[in-house]
């Protein structure tokens, strides 16, 4: 919540966001509730490619979170600095 009143780039879109929270866990607890009819489906290794690819956008998430803290941290001492 404090980032989206930071950022303002989901003014007014509060409710889609906590919509769409809610839908990822309904998602994840159904997905915990059929996890072995899952796998009966999904082979082990289609589990860890998947595993793999999203792992991959987490940290590319991750990083990206980095420089935009890195660029507001440096927004601020800059506010600071020159005030």
């Amino acid at each position: 919540m404090l980032i989206m009143s930071i950022l303002k780039k989901v003014a007014g879109n509060e409710v889609l966001v906590l919509g769409m929270l809610v839908l990822v866990m309904v998602l994840n607890l159904l997905s915990m509730l059929y996890a072995r009819q899952i796998l009966k489906v999904l082979k082990p290794s289609i589990l860890k490619v998947i595993g793999l690819v999203l792992g991959i956008i987490q940290l590319s998430l991750a990083i990206t979170w980095m420089f935009t803290a890195i660029r507001m941290e440096a927004l601020v001492i800059q506010a600071i600095l020159t005030s």
